[in-house]
């Protein structure tokens, strides 16, 4: 195992701790509620599960279908899922980095189309990855090592997605991805485009007015 190797390995198990760590004492704070998960409020949190939603119908989305949901916090897509019936598939995949986040939706959501573990990655293939405002927060001010981190959990789940794979991000229009005082990412597009065409498949991106400096990737085999 080469040097770059071992550290890389080093430096994702640290900046899973830290996230970990911030996501669990936002869930002390304020509970299960969209500020939690770095939601402004609850209307927004629902437009951007309006797009994922509609994203993976396009896709071809059936109910045979599954769907792994990274960065799931207290479980608020399932409930979205659970309440819009067409949309709920075969099994949901809840993954977090939070044990916190972990705990609570294992003791709330009894359902047997649903399981929830306290990890990053899953060893298996699914349908449909999603990742909702999964790596806004940033667990460094370091740029080039946060942003090595999100592009490298990101090819790992694509490796094992059939589908599609939906994620947003908060952007700048400048040419520098950022990570501002209170450590909110913000990437720019030459690094998203590069980082897209390294990832191969055939993306989309996607913009809302009412979710600003907010860009979606669905992202489906070529």
């Amino acid at each position: 195992m080469s040097f770059k190797t071992v550290q890389d390995k080093i430096v994702n198990t640290v900046f899973n701790i830290r996230t970990a760590n911030l996501y669990s004492s936002r869930f002390k704070k304020h509970g299960p509620s969209a500020p939690s998960v770095l939601w402004l409020n609850e209307q927004r949190q629902l437009k951007r599960f309006e797009i994922i939603s509609n994203s993976i119908l396009k896709a071809g989305f059936t109910p045979l279908d599954t769907i792994m949901d990274f960065g799931c916090g207290y479980g608020a897509f399932l409930e979205f899922l659970h309440k819009h019936r067409q949309l709920m598939p075969a099994h949901y995949y809840g993954l977090d980095l939070s044990s916190e986040m972990i705990e609570f939706c294992q003791s709330k959501y009894n359902l047997k189309k649903a399981s929830f573990f306290q990890k990053s990655h899953l060893d298996f293939d699914v349908g449909f990855s999603v990742l909702s405002g999964t790596f806004g927060l940033a667990a460094t001010s370091d740029v080039s090592m946060w942003e090595s981190y999100v592009f490298s959990n990101l090819s790992k789940i694509w490796s094992y997605t059939k589908n599609a794979m939906i994620f947003n991000f908060q952007y700048t229009d400048s040419g520098v991805s950022k990570i501002s005082k209170d450590r909110i990412y913000y990437i720019c597009f030459d690094r998203l485009s590069l980082f897209l065409d390294r990832l191969g498949g055939s993306p989309s991106l996607i913009y809302d007015q009412s979710l600003s400096k907010d860009v979606a990737v669905l992202m489906r085999p070529s």
